[in-house]
């Protein structure tokens, strides 16, 4: 209870510089600083929602990008009923069946060719110079 008692004597002794009024000049300095926080304030303010802003803008960017970038589903050509397919036979000149023929020598050839045997981790795989193509283009018929 003394210690109460002291605090209001306190504040009763020093009543009149309650009254007292700061200068002009003091009285501007504190309005000065009071609006440089307030304006502080404000660009904190503004920072947040631009910030704010930007994230739900790139959001929302890269939603609809993701929305228009599907591919739209497409059925193929043969489930369509209400259209009518056809085949026709293309002309062949004596050229284009002369490569053909050689197109599919070269992958029977290949088809019979034995699988490549695996080495060990420390050899390279080299080619044999027998089994390289001709310049001319012909085939070479693989031998062992």
């Amino acid at each position: 209870m003394s210690e109460r008692k002291n605090i209001s004597d306190l504040f009763k002794e020093n009543e009149h510089k309650l009254q007292e009024m700061p200068s002009e000049r003091t009285w501007r300095m504190l309005e000065g600083k009071l609006e440089q926080r307030r304006k502080r304030y404000q660009v904190q303010v503004f920072r947040q929602y631009g910030v704010a802003a930007a994230i739900l803008l790139l959001v929302g960017l890269v939603s609809v990008m993701a929305w228009m970038g599907k591919a739209p589903e497409v059925q193929p050509l043969a489930q369509h009923t209400h259209m009518q397919v056809s085949l026709e036979d293309l002309p062949l000149s004596s050229e284009t069946l002369s490569l053909t023929q050689q197109v599919a020598s070269v992958s029977r050839q290949y088809q019979q060719a034995a699988p490549i045997e695996e080495g060990q981790a420390a050899q390279k795989m080299v080619p044999r110079a027998r089994e390289l193509a001709p310049k001319d283009g012909r085939p070479v018929p693989a031998s062992r």
